[in-house]
């Protein structure tokens, strides 16, 4: 292999997905569809309090009140989860993909943003945006159950929503790059699951170059990111609003993920060591109920932002909380909140019945959310059949 071969390959050999696939048959693609809605999905990792987000049978609650102009425009499941989702910090990924890595995949293990993103025509610059943690935690999966490298901070957001892309010559090279890695490197003997991250790295840089003379809308932004994704809450949230408005991406996820010290008034311990309160008495539960007010008045801003703006119909907004209980790393019991979005909401549906059993499984929510995006052919998720349609659609 001459010189010039071998650093091609070796240029696109970086340019692919540097994860492992968790077992699972890659999905065919099937015909795509016009996204009706817009969608974001946020998840906060250690939850929202139960008795502080959805108690009873209204949302005037003490995490909910604020929204009160919205009441009507959103939806509550206090109870809601899936079973196989894995208690523990390690199984934090299975939020939007309603199943864990470390159980048994009963479908293509892939996480709710990136099948939109794949089902569904892309008709923006961007067909999605992972904001989320690093160091290999990621939330979000493609089709081949590969994890989507997150956005660590507002600055790289900003880029890559905002910001000038690679000229079309530099495009082209890359282009030229990832062709020749598939020629030399990919054949039929090769894993399936191999030849499919080859071929999905052709596709996107093609399609990279299709966008390359689109310029991108100017917003009014400083760099300087200051690397604290919690006290950048506010800054992440401010940028997908102006992706929805400036239509840069129609499909966005955003974990909320942080363990260390946060700037929050009152405050005195981390998060993560404020989340094993053991019980409702301590301070450290004190505490955590402080973040979680905080966070959700964030979350209030940004949806009172989206309903101003008059995009809250056509946005679905999914807020989750990723764990019922982070004192015993327990997934039972999520509070999860779907607002905006054109739905039929009901205000709270309890999503088990009066013996504990549960009836409306988190997977059966997400179908609902597909449908309403447009993708009506998808009638299961996570192997889980069935959908929410009579309740909210």
């Amino acid at each position: 292999m001459d010189r010039r071969t071998f650093s091609k390959l070796a240029l696109a050999s970086t340019l692919l997905p540097c994860s492992n696939i968790y077992g699972a048959e890659t999905v065919k693609k099937e015909g795509l569809v016009k996204a009706k809605k817009s969608v974001v999905m946020i998840s906060l990792d250690y939850g929202f309090r139960a008795e502080n987000f959805a108690p009873g049978d209204s949302l005037n609650t003490p995490y909910l009140s604020k929204l009160s102009s919205l009441h009507k425009k959103m939806t509550a499941f206090p109870d809601i989860e899936q079973p196989e989702r894995l208690a523990g910090h390690t199984n934090h990924h299975s939020v939007f993909t309603c199943q864990s890595k470390f159980g048994k995949i009963r479908e293509a293990f892939v996480s709710l943003d990136q099948l939109i993103a794949a089902k569904t025509i892309q008709m923006t610059r961007r067909k999605n945006a992972y904001i989320g943690p690093g160091k290999g935690s990621s939330y979000s999966y493609n089709m081949n159950g590969v994890s989507i490298p997150a956005i660590l901070n507002t600055d790289d957001l900003y880029k890559y929503l905002f910001g000038e892309t690679l000229s079309v010559t530099e495009i082209e090279k890359k282009y030229e790059a990832v062709k020749e890695f598939e020629k030399q490197l990919v054949s039929s003997k090769h894993n399936r699951f191999y030849r499919a991250m080859v071929e999905e790295k052709v596709s996107a840089v093609k399609t990279e170059l299709k966008w390359a003379n689109v310029t991108p809308p100017k917003i009014e932004y400083k760099l300087g990111s200051n690397g604290d994704q919690f006290s950048n809450i506010s800054g992440f949230l401010n940028l997908i609003k102006h992706g929805l408005v400036e239509k840069q991406s129609p499909t966005y996820s955003y974990c909320i993920s942080h363990n260390g010290n946060v700037q929050v008034k009152d405050v005195t311990m981390s998060y993560h060591g404020c989340s094993h309160f053991k019980n409702n008495t301590t301070d450290k539960y004190r505490q955590i109920q402080l973040i979680e007010k905080n966070v959700m008045g964030k979350l209030t801003t940004f949806l009172k932002d989206l309903e101003e703006k008059k995009i809250l119909d056509d946005t679905i907004v999914l807020i989750a909380g990723n764990m019922g209980n982070p004192s015993h790393h327990s997934m039972k019991d999520m509070s999860v909140l779907l607002v905006g979005g054109g739905f039929d909401h009901k205000g709270i549906i309890r999503c088990k019945d009066k013996s504990g059993k549960l009836i409306h499984p988190l997977a059966k929510l997400y179908t609902s959310i597909m449908h309403q995006v447009g993708i009506t052919s998808i009638n299961s998720f996570a192997g889980v059949k069935g959908n929410m349609d009579e309740l909210i659609l």
